[in-house]
This record gives structure tokens, C-alpha cells and sequence, in this order.
């Protein structure tokens, strides 16, 4: 931590923090987990890429993310929960996909919504970081809360999200505007800051001034959105205190969740592009429909096709955001690697088929190398029937948090390794 009068600021792991070289290994940076919600399916023809294994060809949707082709797994074959059943499909896509309740066990709204996998891990880990997760979205909560929720403490008790960028800020770095002169975070501790950089060698102090200009970018992009949010109406139905552009909403969100994992206030963290069966419209895609209504649609008329192909648009956007937060990963020096080398980061959604309200073979991209536990650049297919929980239970090994059964899991996924 990097104190100053009334504030602390916590730094990404400095060569002047680690042991000796003798001693390095204890000094490895953690690693970490993270999930991304993509809400309501995707168009799964222009998902699913072509060949198996290192030289598979990468769809239309994926192949936004070319330039981590040799960072993720592209893993087919996984189906969420495949003998429950719920009251409606979408409330059973988001609320259960991370649940490890067992096939059968609901709560009092018909949704298996035990303990959430990342809830395990922050219990087991979380009194080693500021925060034991950091739960974030772009969407106010639904008075739907199992469209509105991945993460739970326990049946129908929602960890909750936060959407507005300031109190993320705040939440994981004090509120930088609590006293009269409404000073950044940053002001408070510059000059220890400064008595630091001189004390460190040239490349921590780099690595330090690249770690306060990017805090201090962020503070003032979030200044910036919350003056536009006011003086510009926004295009979308957004809530109170976020950019008035979906887009730099998701990129802050990203920025702000690249921060809380350098800095190790958190190590566990679930993101939610989207509340589940959202409708929000993009205009700035030639897609007046909303999200929701655009995926039930018949594949077998031209108006159906057409509505599939602007699905396709609405989940590359998406992808697009992913993109954007891998890149900010891999731009992230950690240690000896980057950031993205020690996450894990599994992008997913409930459904695949939105129009058929399926749950089998959700998309699933697993990027990072989870410390050197994952080998990845490969699309990998599992035999039908291969349980999404078989995957939640080989990320909590990694984790050292290993469980026996999770949900409706029947033992470790292969083909990570």
C-alpha cells in the first residue's frame, strides 16, 4: 500500500517488493479468476469456428479476438444445466450458470441459486486481498434479480452489482472526492509516491509511473462521463451517473476491473456485459430492435435470417469489449509474464440458441493461462452432454479451491492442458 495523509493506494507487485531471486517463486504473482456474462445466447452459426485443435479456423463473431488466438481456449460441447428446468429460461441462463446447487435444488423463485463458484473462492482466499470479489455490470439491477445476478452468497441472495463507475472507484480505492478540497486519491498520496519512485530501480519506476498515470487517466474519464452523462441526454436508457455511451461505459468498467486485478485488491470478479434478456437497442449499428426481442427469431424465413445476422452484429459488439479488456490484460505487465498470463478470464453466456431458449453447447471462450495452468490456442470439442460445471470445477483447482462435485458436474474437463 502507498499511504498518504488520510488515503492508501494499493500498488501492482514491484521487483523492490520480491525476494531475492533464490527465493523468487514464493514472491509469483496469484493467480486470478474472472467471469464475463454475455446475456441472451448467441447467433451460434457465425460462433462456432471451423477444425479443432491449434489450427482450427475462427468464425466470423470470434475472430474479432485473432490476435489472442493463441491466448484462449475456444471450448464447444458444454451444456449449462442440461435436466433442470425453471419457470423461464433466460432467469435460469444468468442466475444458475456459476450456481453450485445440484440438479433439483431451487430456491423459492425455481432457480437453483446455491453458493456461486466465485463466492466459493472469495470465502477461501478473499482475507488475503482488499476485497474478497468485485461483482460489476453496465445494467441497473431488474426487479428481476435472477436476470439481474451470476453471483451469490447463497439460495436467492444476490452478491449485487455495481454499475457506476465512480463507486467502483470508490469501493476500491476510497472516494476521491470525501474531503472539502475534493482532491483525487492520487493527490494524496503523490508525494509518497514520489519519495518511492526515487528509492526504485528504473524499471519499477516505470512499471510504477505507468501504474499512477493509469490511475489517474481513469479518474478523469470518469470525471468526464459523469460532465457528458449530464450534459448530453443519453441515446440509451442507462441509470444515473454512468456515460451516456454504452461503449465507454463497458471500456471504463474494463479499465476499472484491469485495476482492481493488477493491484490485488481482488482476485476473484464476475462482469456482466448485460443484465440477462436485456433490451438494449444499437442504433450505432443500424439495430433499432432491442436485444432481447432481435433473438426469437424463425431461421427458416428471410425476416428470421435477417434478425439471426443482426444477432451476429449485437454479439461481436460484445466480443469487441472482450477484446478490449484482454488487451488491457495483456498490456499489463505482472510479474514476469503479463496480466492475462496469470487470469483466467471465461467469457459465457447461459444460452446458446436464444431463439430455442437452449442450453446446450453455450459459448464458451476460457482466456489467460491461469499461471501457467492452462495451455491454450486450441478450439477443444467435448463429447454431447459434457457438463459447463465439469470446466467451474477445473478453474477452482486452479484456484486451489478444489471441490468434489459442483452442480450437475461428472468429474474434471479434459483438454485444457
Amino acid at each position: 500500500m502507498l499511504r498518504g495523509t488520510g488515503a492508501a493506494l494499493a500498488l501492482p507487485l514491484l521487483e523492490a517488493m520480491q525476494a531475492p531471486r533464490a527465493f523468487a517463486a514464493a514472491a509469483k504473482p496469484p493467480c486470478r479468476m474472472v467471469f464475463v456474462y454475455a446475456s441472451t445466447g448467441v447467433a451460434v452459426p457465425y460462433w462456432t469456428p471451423k477444425g479443432e485443435g491449434a489450427d482450427y479456423e475462427m468464425s466470423p463473431t470470434l475472430s474479432t479476438l485473432k490476435a489472442f488466438k493463441d491466448d484462449m481456449l475456444v471450448i464447444s460441447g458444454l451444456d449449462h444445466r442440461r435436466e433442470d428446468r425453471a419457470s423461464n429460461e433466460h432467469d435460469m441462463a444468468s442466475s444458475t450458470l456459476l450456481s453450485t446447487a445440484p440438479i433439483g435444488q431451487r430456491d423459492r423463485a425455481t432457480y437453483a441459486t446455491g453458493i456461486s463458484v466465485d463466492q466459493v473462492v472469495a470465502k477461501k482466499l478473499g482475507d488475503l486481498t482488499r476485497l474478497p470479489s468485485l461483482e460489476l455490470g453496465c445494467d441497473a439491477n431488474s426487479s428481476r434479480m435472477h436476470v439481474s445476478n451470476v453471483s451469490w452468497r447463497g439460495p436467492a441472495m444476490p452478491m449485487g452489482r455495481e454499475f457506476r463507475p465512480q463507486q467502483v472507484f470508490a469501493r476500491l480505492f476510497g472516494d476521491p472526492s470525501g474531503d472539502a478540497y475534493r482532491r483525487s486519491t492520487l493527490d494524496y498520496v503523490l508525494g509518497s509516491a514520489r519519495r518511492l519512485q526515487s528509492r526504485l530501480g528504473a524499471q519499477d519506476r516505470d512499471k510504477l509511473g505507468e501504474y499512477l498515470e493509469s490511475m489517474h487517466s481513469i479518474e478523469q474519464r470518469i470525471a468526464a462521463a459523469e460532465r457528458h452523462a449530464v450534459a448530453v441526454a443519453p441515446k440509451m436508457a442507462l441509470p444515473e451517473g454512468v456515460p451516456g455511451d454504452f461503449s465507454e461505459h463497458l471500456r471504463l468498467m474494463c479499465d476499472l476491473l484491469v485495476v482492481a486485478l493488477q493491484s490485488d485488491v481482488t482476485r476473484v470478479s464476475t462482469f456482466m456485459f448485460a443484465n440477462e434478456s436485456d433490451d438494449h437497442a444499437f442504433p450505432q449499428l443500424g439495430i433499432p430492435e432491442g436485444h432481447h426481442a432481435l433473438s426469437h427469431y424463425n431461421p427458416l424465413t428471410d425476416e428470421g435470417k435477417a434478425q439471426e445476422a443482426k444477432l451476429q452484429k449485437v454479439d461481436q459488439f460484445y466480443i469487441e469489449h472482450f477484446d478490449y479488456l484482454l488487451s488491457k490484460m495483456k498490456a499489463t505487465r505482472d510479474g514476469e509474464g503479463t496480466l492475462l498470463d496469470n487470469c483466467m478470464v471465461c467469457y459465457a453466456s447461459g444460452l446458446s440458441y436464444p431463439n430455442k431458449h437452449s442450453r446446450i453447447d453455450i459459448p464458451v471462450v476460457l482466456a489467460g493461462r491461469a499461471s501457467g495452468t492452462l495451455a491454450p490456442g486450441r478450439h477443444v470439442r467435448h463429447p454431447a452432454g459434457t457438463p459447463f460445471s465439469n470446466l467451474l470445477l477445473s478453474m477452482l483447482d486452479r484456484m486451489n479451491v478444489p471441490l468434489d462435485r459442483v452442480s450437475d458436474s461428472t468429474g474434471r474437463l479434459p483438454g485444457l492442458t
